[in-house]
């Protein structure tokens, strides 16, 4: 299964609360640690889902207020 990058934040919790958020819709999700481990501050936390569910997750996201897409405000 091909997964693709559809939003990074530097917050942890931030990170599971989207996570959880696309869970609870049918959504599986990976998220990628790139923190620095010595300074917690320094990086993001970046969430994949699999290539074929990306549409429908940035609308999730979109819609619950983590992305700004244009193509799903109405």
């Amino acid at each position: 299964m091909k997964w693709s990058k559809i939003w990074s934040t530097p917050s942890e919790l931030e990170a599971l609360g989207a996570r959880d958020l696309l869970v609870a819709h049918g959504i599986e999700t990976q998220i990628l640690n790139q923190k620095d481990s010595m300074y917690i501050f320094i990086g993001e936390l970046r969430l994949y889902v699999p290539e074929y569910k990306q549409e429908e997750a940035r609308k999730v996201l979109t819609i619950n207020g983590y992305l700004n897409d244009p193509a799903f405000l109405n």
